[in-house]
This record gives structure tokens, C-alpha cells and sequence, in this order.
């Protein structure tokens, strides 16, 4: 997606499907996990961006550091902007260091989506909400795509991870290498980048520098066309 925004030549697809298929670390992804795919439901989207988010806990994580054992991941339900904070244990005093972290640079949400983890069920958690007036929605094990979100980026997270351990990379080096590219490439569901329907801006990548600069998207007409739909 990121490649067709600024390039194209003939066979451009082929050629690329062609080199996925011969990278070896590519292939390495364990293909057999099956990704849970509950019943279509209705759930509401949000009409702004940081208005709804989805927070969730990742791990223990095979063959990383001691201090990167779990991963504490966010995403924006609107703009699908993630982040992921790594820690050796996730408790409730973890969660919320990354999560006042992260609200010192974007704000409070109006929302946030958990499931029923001790460290988002307890007594600390629920005040933290509650001082930030943050209302607190948690998804029952029945109907996890209350905060499918999340868990499709849990997925590519993985699948990230899986492949910097097959390719012997540290972990923050992959982490920052997909956080990169999963904010500035279009999302499947919006059409957009995240960090343009977050922050209004392209973020500049290895791609842009390749070739002359261009204008950037104006991410006005983007949000209009997805309070349309």
C-alpha cells in the first residue's frame, strides 16, 4: 500500500508478491495460527479521532529480553493509531505509567475498551478512569470483537515480533520499524494512514526520501469521507 502511494511501473504487484514469496523470514510467520473471527456485530465507530480506545496486554513473549517479556499495546478505534509499551511484568501500575505516557502527548479519551485482565479490573484502574472521566468498557470472553481492534493489531504484532527473532533483530529495532509502518500505511478499513487521521500529516519514511517531495494529503477531506460512510 505504502509502495503503490508513491511508485508504479509495470508488473509493479506481481514483482512484489514474487519477493514476499521468496523472503525467507517472510515465510518464517507461523501461517498455521488461526486469528479468532467472531460473528459480525454491530459495534458503533466512533465519529473522532482519540474519542475510543482499545487497551490490551501481549505475552509472555518467547525469546525476548527479561524486560520485554509482556507488551502493553493501544490502539485509536478511528485513526487505528497504535501504541506499545514493553515491561517484565504487567500489573495495574504499568498500565497506567504507559497510559498517563501516552496521554501527556495526545489527551484523554472519552472511552477506552479492555478486557477482564486483573490489571483493568482493579480498584486502581477503575479510580484512574474515573479521575480522567474516562469511561470504562470491558468485553466479556462471549464477544471479544468488542475490542476487535486491538486484537487485529495484537495479530501484525506478533507476526512482527515472530520474524525479528527468525532475523535475529533486537526487539525495540523491530518494534520501531513496524510502529513506523503501521502508522504510515493506509488502513484496510480506512483508506487512510493513521498518523494523517491522528495528527493531520504524512509521516515522512525511507519511501519519501527516495523520491521529490509531495504535497501532503489534506486530511480534512479524509475524515469527511469517513463520517460519510
Amino acid at each position: 500500500m505504502r509502495l503503490r502511494e508513491l511508485y508504479w511501473w509495470p508488473g509493479m504487484d506481481s514483482q512484489v508478491e514474487a519477493f514476499i514469496k521468496h523472503c525467507s523470514a517472510c515465510q518464517s510467520i507461523d501461517k498455521t495460527l488461526s486469528f479468532f473471527s467472531p460473528p459480525l456485530q454491530l459495534v458503533p465507530h466512533p465519529s473522532a479521532a482519540w474519542e475510543k480506545l482499545g487497551n490490551d496486554t501481549v505475552g509472555p513473549l518467547q525469546g525476548a529480553p527479561y524486560g520485554q517479556r509482556f507488551a502493553i499495546t493501544l490502539t485509536d478505534n478511528y485513526s487505528k493509531w497504535p501504541e506499545v509499551f514493553f515491561c517484565s511484568h504487567v500489573t495495574t501500575k504499568e498500565v497506567t505509567n504507559f497510559l498517563n505516557e501516552v496521554f501527556s502527548r495526545e489527551g484523554y479519551s472519552s472511552e477506552i475498551v479492555t478486557d477482564n485482565g486483573k490489571q483493568f479490573t482493579s480498584h486502581e484502574f477503575k479510580c484512574f478512569l474515573e479521575e480522567r472521566y474516562i469511561h470504562h468498557c470491558k468485553a466479556s470472553l462471549h464477544h471479544p470483537q468488542a475490542n476487535g481492534e486491538i486484537e487485529r493489531f495484537n495479530k501484525a504484532f506478533k507476526d512482527c515480533l515472530q520474524m525479528g527473532h527468525v532475523t535475529q533483530r533486537h526487539t525495540t529495532d523491530s518494534l520501531g520499524d513496524f510502529l513506523m509502518s503501521y502508522r504510515s500505511t493506509p488502513h484496510c478499513v480506512t483508506g487512510a494512514t493513521p498518523s494523517l487521521l491522528l495528527h493531520g500529516r504524512t509521516l515522512r519514511t525511507k519511501l519519501h526520501a527516495l523520491v521529490a517531495s509531495r504535497p501532503v494529503n489534506d486530511g480534512a477531506i479524509i475524515h469527511e469521507q469517513l463520517r460519510e460512510r
